[in-house]
């Protein structure tokens, strides 16, 4: 929402495709815990990190909501063209401040018990996202400003690693 009241876009979209743009996990998750022979989830993360976004397209459609969100989630670390891409790119960026938080999605932990990297934002794509949306460094500070007492408070509340 505050990368939105920064760019004039409608909040509640936005809001909504960032909510539901990493369902695919869950999804994928769930399916494979039903699997009585699935691999151990450290052998199948890269595919389901890899499918999160087919995944969170399918999702978004089952339950019957907007074609526009479905394709924004869809392909939310692609770049979008047209009539989705300045939501794309909110959506972008918002997962880029995710992971300035150390809040992004991570996958089970590795031989050295840390965790394995998951919905990774490639740099390029929030450096085009930043300007299709016009957010340049001031701007862009003064979203984290905003969002850091949450970010915060989000943190605060996650069990230790």
């Amino acid at each position: 929402r505050a990368v939105c009241r920064q760019t004039r876009i409608s909040e509640d979209m936005a809001f909504l495709c960032g909510l539901l743009h990493d369902i695919g996990f869950a999804a994928l998750l769930f399916s494979a815990a039903r699997i009585k022979s699935a691999p151990p989830l450290t052998e199948m993360w890269s595919e389901i990190d890899l499918l999160h976004e087919q995944g969170s397209k399918l999702v978004t459609k089952l339950w019957g909501l907007p074609p526009e969100l479905s394709t924004i989630v869809g392909a939310h670390h692609h770049v979008h063209t047209g009539v989705t891409s300045r939501m794309a790119a909110v959506v972008t960026v918002s997962d880029y401040l995710t992971g300035r938080f150390e809040l992004s999605i991570v996958g089970p932990a590795d031989a050295e018990g840390n965790p394995t990297p998951g919905d990774t934002v490639i740099d390029v794509d929030v450096s085009d996202s930043r300007s299709l949306l016009g957010l340049d460094d001031n701007v862009l500070s003064r979203v984290i400003a905003e969002v850091e007492p949450q970010m915060a408070e989000i943190a605060a509340e996650r069990p230790p690693k």
